[in-house]
């Protein structure tokens, strides 16, 4: 009978109580647990940041698209209301254009038509034969011919076409990239009169995507639907070759 009580503490030294053992058991647990626990949050991290970078830049890509088409909308408008003013005077053909165009009354009005539109460089008259008719930066006109440009190629003989975005070209006058959007005249016969020009300076844009920069490793460009570059931030020697 002695020895009874002392089985019993011996037994129970071999064998933990229930309560001990599942304490035991969580103790190895929890770690696993953790660990599965951590391994979770970082696959959720994993996939959630490259989705949340992408809407992100969804987002910003949106708002720049919308920021540089309302740039060229705006000089689109421009030159649709300067093309109901030549026709308002009566402009039916390249001489009465260039008769009724050149002079400084009209250089004047061009100059006004820029205020409020930092984006725009220029706005230009050009005849049938490519030289200048009038011009805002400019009095008296300088000898310009421009039947080298892409818009007046793409203009000129194509009767269907009324508008055109070229490629970035240096201002020969100031040296300044340059896109030029073009606006086909026609006579009352479809003739070829001449071009109404609008140019964009392009470091207009560089500017305002250097001011929206996170910092190193941000690059925003600024693409022709047919993959012709327009404006880099940073900047590039590759402004106006076609990107894949």
């Amino acid at each position: 009978m002695p020895l009874l009580p002392d089985f019993r503490l011996g037994q129970l030294a071999r064998r933990p109580p229930r309560a001990l053992l599942v304490l035991y058991l969580l103790i190895g647990v929890v770690p696993v647990i953790l660990g599965a626990a951590d391994g979770a949050v970082v696959l959720n991290l994993r996939e959630s940041l490259p989705r949340n970078a992408e809407r992100n830049l969804a987002t910003t890509s949106l708002t720049l698209a919308e920021q540089a088409d309302r740039s060229i909308q705006s000089l689109d408008l421009i030159l649709s209301g300067l093309s109901e003013y030549v026709r308002a005077a009566g402009v039916t053909d390249g001489a009465s254009y260039q008769s009724r165009m050149s002079g400084y009354a009209t250089q004047l009005m061009l100059n006004e038509k820029l205020r409020g539109l930092p984006m725009i460089n220029a706005l230009t008259m050009i005849s049938a034969e490519g030289k200048l008719i009038n011009f805002s930066r400019y009095w008296p006109i300088p000898a310009v011919d421009v039947t080298d440009r892409d818009y007046f190629q793409a203009l000129k003989d194509d009767h269907a076409r009324t508008s055109f975005l070229g490629v970035p070209v240096q201002n020969r006058g100031d040296g300044t990239w340059t896109v030029y959007l073009a606006r086909r005249l026609n006579g009352p016969d479809g003739n070829f009169v001449g071009l109404l020009l609008g140019a964009i300076e392009l470091r207009y844009f560089e500017d305002f995507y250097r001011s929206i920069s996170h910092g190193d490793g941000d690059t925003v460009s600024l693409q022709r639907a047919d993959g012709v570059l327009l404006v880099r931030y940073p900047t590039t020697d590759a402004i106006g070759t076609t990107l894949p």
